[in-house]
């Protein structure tokens, strides 16, 4: 295989899999969608109202120090009600995991596309990273000395934060990934994930100091919607890095 046909090839397995996330978050959106407006039995009309007064109890302002408490007297009343928050939980926890994946699969990209680079111009690896004598008579041949040197820099970006990536292939290959026209976007959608996986959800200092975001909301909220709108980016920014850094590699070989 070329090298070049590497760095073709490492764009087009990230598009077909973002694309696959993107289609799976609009598909499943209309899954929950029919599930949620769909209750398990049907309500007499006794029952519509009552389940119509207690959804009107919880959009009544919140008074500090005040419980409230809802008797439900239908048991189709309340088989429906947890079949709407168990709808609406499954919803939520199918848009978060969605989107875990998605980053994940841009920090393989990323990752993936930095070696496949450092392959086609090897000269690159001069200044990175280091291997001892002993180490390097462990390879059998020059080429797989430098796929290893390819690799051990490679997989040390997938330890960076989003923000050291874009400093570490400025500094190395001279191109800003800042200048993304969506960077911005692109930055909130990483940092969000990693609110999901390290801190459920729950927004933090470094989420407030990365993103600029100055709401009193406590917890990210990620819907379908957004998972598909994040898929969208994401598609554009590989596309910007694939243009910027293949049209950089080829001008230094």
């Amino acid at each position: 295989m070329k090298h070049s046909d590497s760095l073709h090839d490492v764009l087009k397995a990230a598009r077909s899999d973002i694309r696959l996330i993107r289609d799976l978050a609009r598909e499943g959106d209309g899954f929950f969608e029919n599930k949620t407006n769909t209750p398990p039995t049907a309500l007499s009309t006794t029952e519509v109202a009552e389940l119509r007064s207690i959804g009107e109890i919880f959009q009544e302002p919140k008074k500090i120090g005040v419980k409230r408490t809802v008797r439900i007297e239908s048991k189709n009343v309340a088989d429906t009600m947890l079949h709407f928050a168990g709808s609406i939980k499954q919803r939520t926890f199918f848009s978060e995991m969605a989107l875990v994946y998605l980053v994940s699969r841009l920090e393989a990209f990323l990752k993936d596309y930095l070696q496949a680079m450092l392959l086609q111009d090897p000269r690159r690896l001069r200044s990175s990273t280091q291997l001892t004598y002993e180490e390097a008579l462990r390879y059998p041949s020059m080429p797989a000395l430098r796929r290893a040197l390819a690799e051990r820099e490679a997989e040390a970006l997938g330890y960076k934060s989003i923000d050291e990536v874009e400093k570490a292939l400025h500094k190395k290959f001279d191109v800003r990934l800042s200048n993304f026209p969506s960077w911005q976007s692109t930055r909130e959608i990483v940092y969000r994930r990693n609110l999901l996986v390290h801190n459920r959800g729950v927004i933090n200092d470094i989420y407030r100091s990365a993103t600029g975001f100055r709401g009193k909301m406590k917890h990210v909220d990620t819907d379908m919607t957004y998972v598909q709108a994040a898929s969208t980016t994401i598609l554009e920014f590989i596309d910007f890095v694939g243009a910027n850094l293949g049209n950089e590699s080829k001008h230094t070989t």
